[in-house]
């Protein structure tokens, strides 16, 4: 009895085994278009949450939008920072409007937790060694 169990876990981990592998192997459907398209549609929906008045994204998460720290909480403006650095690593113009809005209101908001500090960190990166921004990584490293 014993045996015949083991036999059968081991023949279902097999199947289990050949199956995910022979998933692996099957060819993708993708190819630069593809992922172009994928990080344009990603692009957009993230323009979709920014909140233009304000110029940032919401700093709530989950489906009953908690603030991830509140204003003045050490990672508030984390989720923002975030969601610039996607949208200028998937190639938006740091001269865009929406862009500079936001850049601005990243500048002006106190951060004192090491992933919003490091996420924002990242942004100012983004903008070269010549953006006017430029000291502000410097303060964020710091």
């Amino acid at each position: 009895m014993f045996s015949s169990r083991v036999a059968l876990v081991v023949a279902a981990a097999g199947v289990m085994f050949a199956a995910s592998a022979a998933r692996a192997a099957e060819p993708r459907e993708w190819d630069d278009t593809a992922v172009a398209k994928a990080i344009e549609r990603g692009r957009q929906w993230l323009w979709s949450q920014w909140n233009e008045a304000e110029g940032h994204w919401p700093e709530r998460y989950g489906r009953r939008g908690a603030y991830v720290d509140g204003p003045g909480g050490c990672n508030y403006g984390g989720v923002t920072s975030l969601c610039l650095y996607a949208i200028l690593a998937a190639g938006e113009s740091p001269q865009d409007p929406r862009v500079e809005k936001t850049l601005r209101w990243l500048s002006k908001v106190p951060m004192h937790g090491v992933y919003a500090r490091g996420m924002r960190a990242n942004v100012w990166g983004m903008l070269g060694r010549e953006s006017k921004y430029r000291k502000f990584l410097i303060r964020d490293v710091r």
